[in-house]
Parts: C-alpha cells; structure tokens; sequence
C-alpha cells in the first residue's frame, strides 16, 4: 500500500508510531473489510480498525460468550501480537462493519525490535488494554445491568463516530453476557427517559442524548444509592456535557500514552 509517511491513516495508533515506522510498514498494509459479525483471524495478521469495530469475545466451555473488549479507530487486534508468537484465548468478530487496514504479525515484531520508541509505544497501548479489562470486570461485578448497558452503548457510541447503527437485544444480550429479557428491561427504560430509540423492524439503535443527568435518572430509579466508578471522564462538548464511562483512559489515550 503506498502512502506518504506524513499522511494519516484515520487509525489513531498507526498514527502515533514513529515517522521512519511508518515509512517502513506502510508498503506492507493491506486493506481489509469488516464484514458484520465475521471472525477476525488473529494468525498472521494484526488489524487497525479505520472505521467499524472489532469484538473480542470469551466464550466459556457451556458456550456461553461475553464481550471482553472492543476495538475502533483508537487501536488494533490482537494486542497479543505485542507480547508473544501465542494466539489469543479468546475469539473476535465485527461488530460493525467498516474497514480496516491489516499488517502482518511478524512484520510488527520485527519492527518493534528494531525501534524502540514503537516498542514503548505498543507496551504502553497494550497496559491502556489490560487496565481496560480490568475496569470492564468491575463494572460487570459491581454494577446494575441498566448501568452495564448505558456504559456499552456509550462505548460503542464513542467508536462508531455515527448517531445509528444495527443492534439486536440478542447481540447486546451476548456483549453484555446476560439474558435477553433483561436487556429489553434495561433498554426499555433507556428509551423511557429519552436516551436512545429502536427499531424492531431493522434492528436499529439511535442515541439521542448523552446527558448524564438524563443517563443517571434513568438507572436511580432502581437504585438511589448509586455506585460510580472513579473511571467516569466528562468532558464539554459546547453546548451539552458527554460522558464516557470506561473508555479505559482512552480519552486520553493520546496525551497520557501516545505523548500527543
């Protein structure tokens, strides 16, 4: 693939790497589409999502499955790759479709060994992933599925970079490992306090707002005493506030990891 070393790629990790990096592994990026709920093979090639996202999913021995991670524009698959020749436990699959460019394992490997400076980066990226999961396990511990839901969809919403995208009760049921009624309860009262609507007919999802105080009231009325996370970053966005729960620092992630 040829590209000017100086031109962004839209994937913020390959975007942080080192110009002469850069310039080296950008002949050997391949365009790749991801195609909604196909696999991702982690055997020969690492993946840097430019648009659409990548699942990572634990499945247990009974079959039963529950998202572990999620990947867009901000990283790769698999941070693995990083570490060792050993293939990932766990599986991934398009979650929403997109593109992506991939590169070759080895490639990676031997670039990383060669420039220290992408070594520090990918180990740094790769302690934001473990933190990320780390997080992810309290949350699913700790918190109410209302509250589960509201920090999954604020999640994907901060990587889909779009208002509307396909959504089943029975996918985000499986994300969330859970049962599929508690996630029509737990959407329903998302919808209620005018948060998101959906569609059963094309099984879409919209967000209309992300207000906190609108997210918070729609999860107290089940419990007044609500646990919060210290991982809550809210941020102005001009006229009304976000809030993202668990982006695992990854608001931050180009300050505090990419030096940027």
């Amino acid at each position: 693939m040829q590209r000017s070393s100086n031109a962004k790629t839209g994937n913020d990790l390959l975007d942080a790497m080192p110009p002469g990096s850069v310039e080296r592994l950008t002949p050997h990026l391949e365009p790749f589409a991801l195609v909604l709920t196909k696999p991702v093979d982690p055997v020969e090639h690492v993946y840097f999502p430019i648009a659409g996202m990548i699942s990572v999913v634990a499945t247990m021995a009974n079959g039963a499955a529950i998202e572990v991670g999620m990947i867009g524009r901000e990283g790769m698959y698999s941070v693995s790759a990083i570490l060792s020749d050993n293939l990932p436990f766990q599986s991934a699959m398009v979650q929403l479709p997109g593109h992506a460019l991939r590169l070759r394992t080895r490639l990676l490997r031997q670039e990383m060994q060669a420039e220290a400076v992408l070594q520090k980066l990918l180990l740094r990226y790769t302690q934001a992933t473990l933190n990320a999961v780390a997080q992810l396990a309290a949350c699913n511990r700790l918190h109410l599925l209302e509250q589960r839901c509201a920090r999954w969809l604020l999640t994907f919403h901060d990587r889909a970079a779009v208002d509307t995208f396909p959504m089943t009760h029975e996918f985000l049921a499986m994300m969330l490992g859970v049962n599929r009624p508690g996630v029509s309860l737990a959407a329903h009262s998302l919808q209620e306090n005018g948060l998101i609507t959906y569609s059963h007919g094309n099984g879409c999802l919209r967000m209309l707002s992300r207000h906190p105080g609108r997210i918070l009231s729609a999860i107290r009325h089940l419990e007044r005493d609500l646990f919060r996370a210290p991982s809550i970053v809210r941020r102005n966005d001009g006229n009304r506030a976000a809030i993202r729960i668990e982006r695992s620092s990854r608001e931050g992630w180009p300050r505090s990891i990419w030096g940027r």
